[in-house]
């Protein structure tokens, strides 16, 4: 007898077949209609993939330690100034912008994401008053915000402190806004006409190449100061003055 190998023998059992002595052939009966096999070159039945999630996230917002929303818009009647929010899933398209225009290089961009909640929750005039004087990455911050919410009550107003904090700090990247300490005319500071506001114990010093006093003064208190530094002048010292500003 022949000896058919074991893994033929195995694939036929797989496949229900035994060999031609255990076929059996049989006609189907009227209520079983035959069953033709598909002709070669039959297309496959096309399968589709399931649709993609949108993307969702799950905001919560606490305003003042104990005010919890789940939408910006509810905390707005509050008029709260400090609020901070927690975001969970996965960013939408506007999310994703908001967060880059906020902070691009942040590691956990779902914080970032929660904290710009936490920004369009707050209004009224007290949530805003910082704006004026804020540095180059708040402003970031809070445009970031406004792009999660174009509805706001306050965004004019927003908007115009903004372009307030934006001359400021362009004027103090240029040299034109400094605070305390020793500046280089013409390298640190721009010559100029320049006056603090509501000084205590304020001085100030102009100096040559030499590093010895051109002018100087003392002010024990004043609500306006002025000062102007010449080109010639090799620096200014500033004690206790707060912040120079540029005359216009």
């Amino acid at each position: 007898m022949k000896r058919i190998p074991a893994g033929v023998l195995i694939g036929l059992v797989l496949a229900g077949c035994g060999g031609p002595a255990a076929t059996t052939h049989r006609a189907p009966s009227a209520t079983e209609p035959s069953v033709k096999a598909a002709p070669r070159g039959t297309a496959a039945v096309e399968r589709h993939p399931a649709p993609a999630v949108a993307p969702t996230v799950t905001v919560s917002i606490t305003c003042d330690f104990d005010h919890t929303y789940s939408s910006y818009r509810d905390a707005w009647p509050g008029k709260f100034a400090m609020c901070d929010g927690t975001a969970i899933g996965t960013m939408d398209a506007t999310q994703a912008k908001a967060v880059s225009v906020a902070n691009d290089a942040a590691p956990d961009r779902l914080r970032v994401l929660g904290a710009l909640y936490g920004v369009c929750a707050e209004s009224g005039a007290d949530a805003w008053s910082f704006l004026s004087l804020v540095t180059p990455d708040l402003v970031g911050v809070v445009r970031g915000a406004l792009i999660l919410c174009p509805d706001h009550p306050d965004r004019n107003l927003i908007n115009k402190l903004l372009a307030v904090a934006g001359k400021h700090n362009r004027q103090e990247a240029d040299g034109r806004i400094f605070g305390e300490g020793e500046f280089r005319v013409g390298h640190d500071i721009k010559p100029g006409s320049y006056y603090a506001e509501d000084v205590e114990n304020c001085f100030w010093e102009r100096t040559d190449v030499n590093r010895k006093p051109i002018a100087d003064n003392f002010t024990e208190r004043a609500k306006l100061v002025r000062v102007t530094i010449r080109p010639s002048d090799y620096s200014f010292i500033s004690e206790g003055c707060g912040q120079w500003q540029p005359q216009s």
